[in-house]
């Protein structure tokens, strides 16, 4: 009977235990997979206004109100007072920071600042960026109740600013299998940009740059493709902690390596230029290198700590930007000094000879001198607004523009007002000028704060061209300070309220490039800019491409037929153009400003 009913023979004891076995194992094997597959991750996202494309965990559901969140229910607990719906969930988010932050320090931010006091960071991946980790242990009272949920928090950012979030929150504590999780939705995240997708082979290539191969560095693109340059990140400890940016640049006019640096620091650090402190070498193969540091060097979190320029020659140049606070300066320099010593230039389809660029400039230049802004501006007052899109304190800028005395051939008047939606901060920025029939003359006044190396100061710019003179005259105003300078411009110069319609013409152009030269208001002198023409965005606009020597990472202007853009791009943020209404709604000091603005003109209309 036991050989009938068991299909086992007294000489076969084994095959009963291999079958038990062989059942255990796919019991276990259908365990493993049904708990893998609710932990599988879905279909692709794009979160709406950001590069970020993540994979959720199959069959979360993503929130309407904040689309980088995706929860899971798992259901609701009576408390007697009602119900608390308990869910997991996570959240990515994405923020465009100007330039690197290390992620210890971005745990400092106001709306993170519960995180600084967790447990200690440990290194972690987002995508394709090293960053950290942290946990924590939140209590939460809830009808009565207190609920204990631990929760950790991924933070990266790329050598250029991209920073990416990743907040995991479970019901109760974190166990392997949600870490588990929480590895795979990090390991899926892409973003959408060249910067990220691009070899850094092409990216060398394209920048016309030779640098040693280094292991532990990783290269990025720049913060526009169209830009010659790219970033590298190290890591110490596992955990980024400095970038460096390298561009392509030029020196024109007899410029030398220590002016160009020294545009940098009054541009960037609100450096006085008698305080600049530049230290100069040359390399065995003849090439010049120039370093400036900031001036707190070491105790100082400000973004760019040092700046290095290696020149080769006039158009085979390249600087090093240093992005890092007091923690890593040391080794962040030392690093860009290294890079400085080994870096070579070489021919690139991203700049044109320069001959040929500054022929370009100086033709610009005489047609707007010749033809005056009427052709451009015509006879009625205009006004723009801009703001940032998206953004939950906006910035924004007003543009406001008239004939004088309403006769275009005379000149004209006008202003362009920066202010912040959040205004308790400092005070807004104000620039006021008039410019004469012809181009060749104008007046400009700058009133705000700013920030230096010092924090932020109030300054006031002074600035006058007399038509047919060539010099500039020029007073700088700080608390207790005063400096005044004169100094000469040349044939491709452009006079400041010019600049919008030279960067106008430019973007109507199929190809070219065009070297003018145009005012620094804030130091002693003037600095060059490369304009060059985009092919179309999608919706057709015509773009450019302007770049300044002393700190080229670029900024994308998109035009339709008009002289005013419709956008701005740059890495400090972007700028989109608005209504009226619009802009008032978001600034709402912007309606007093605004009319005081337009009375001041109505009263001196001459």
């Amino acid at each position: 009977m036991f050989e009938v009913h068991s299909g086992s023979k007294p000489g076969r004891p084994r095959l009963l235990l291999v079958c038990a076995a062989a059942v255990l194992v796919g019991t276990l094997g259908l365990a493993w997979w049904q708990a893998y597959d609710k932990r599988a991750l879905g279909g692709e996202v794009r979160i709406d206004g950001t590069p970020l494309v993540v994979r959720p965990p199959k069959g979360w559901r993503q929130d309407p109100r904040n689309p980088g969140t995706f929860a899971l229910p798992a259901g609701r607990e009576s408390t007697g007072r009602g119900e608390v719906t308990l869910e997991r969930y996570v959240r990515f988010q994405y923020v465009r920071n100007a330039t690197f932050v290390p992620p210890e320090e971005i745990l400092k931010w106001r709306n993170l600042q519960e995180w600084a006091k967790s447990t200690a960071p440990e290194p972690a991946r987002v995508g394709p960026l090293a960053g950290i980790q942290v946990r924590r242990i939140v209590r939460h009272l809830a009808f009565g109740r207190v609920h204990l949920q631990e929760q950790v928090l991924r933070v990266a950012c790329s050598p250029r600013g991209d920073i990416i979030m990743v907040e995991y929150v479970p019901l109760t504590g974190l166990t392997a299998a949600q870490l588990e999780l929480l590895d795979n939705l990090c390991a899926a995240i892409r973003l959408e940009d060249p910067a990220f997708t691009t070899k850094p082979a092409e990216l060398l290539r394209y920048a016309g740059i030779e640098v040693p191969e280094n292991e532990s560095w990783k290269v990025f693109g720049p913060d526009f493709p169209e830009v010659p340059g790219f970033y590298v990140q190290s890591c110490v400890d596992g955990m980024p902690a400095w970038s460096l940016g390298v561009f392509r640049t030029w020196l024109t006019g007899g410029q030398t390596p220590p002016d160009l640096l020294v545009n940098f620091g009054s541009y960037y650090w609100g450096l006085a230029p008698r305080d600049a402190r530049v230290a100069e070498s040359r390399r065995e193969d003849g090439a010049r290198i120039a370093a400036m540091r900031h001036p707190a060097f070491g105790r100082s979190d400000h973004r760019v700590a040092s700046v290095w320029l290696v020149a080769e020659s006039a158009e085979w140049a390249a600087l090093i930007f240093v992005f890092s606070g007091a923690g890593f300066a040391e080794a962040a320099d030392e690093a860009a000094r290294k890079l400085a010593q080994a870096l070579t230039c070489g021919p690139t389809e991203a700049l044109p000879p320069l001959q040929v660029a500054a022929a370009a400039g100086r033709e610009l230049a005489d047609i707007l001198t010749q033809k005056g802004a009427v052709p451009w501006w015509g006879r009625l007052p205009t006004e723009a607004y801009y703001l940032e899109p998206g953004a939950k304190y906006p910035r924004g800028v007003y543009i406001g523009r008239a004939a004088l005395a309403d006769d275009p051939a005379t000149g004209y008047r006008g202003h362009t007002l920066y202010l912040r939606s959040t205004e308790g901060e400092s005070r807004p920025q104000l620039e006021r000028w008039t410019i004469d029939g012809h181009a060749r003359g104008y007046d400009y006044r700058f009133q705000g704060d700013i920030d230096t190396w010092q924090g932020r100061v109030p300054v006031t710019v002074e600035e006058r061209l007399d038509a047919g003179s060539g010099t500039v005259r020029r007073t700088l105003k700080t608390p207790g300070q005063r400096r005044s300078w004169e100094f000469p411009v040349g044939p491709s110069f452009v006079c400041p309220p010019l600049e919008s319609i030279a960067e106008a013409w430019v973007a109507q152009r199929d190809e070219g490039t065009w070297l003018i030269e145009a005012t620094s208001h804030f130091e002693a002198g003037t600095h060059t800019r490369l304009l060059r023409p985009l092919p179309p965005d999608q919706s057709g606009h015509r773009r450019l491409l302007t770049t300044t020597d002393f700190w080229p990472r670029g900024t994308v202007l998109g035009f339709d037929e008009g002289p005013e853009p419709l956008y701005q791009q740059h890495p400090a943020g972007d700028y989109q153009r608005v209504t009226e209404e619009q802009a008032v709604g978001q600034l709402p000091r912007l309606r007093r400003l605004r009319h005081d603005l337009r009375r001041r003109r109505l009263e001196s209309p001459g």
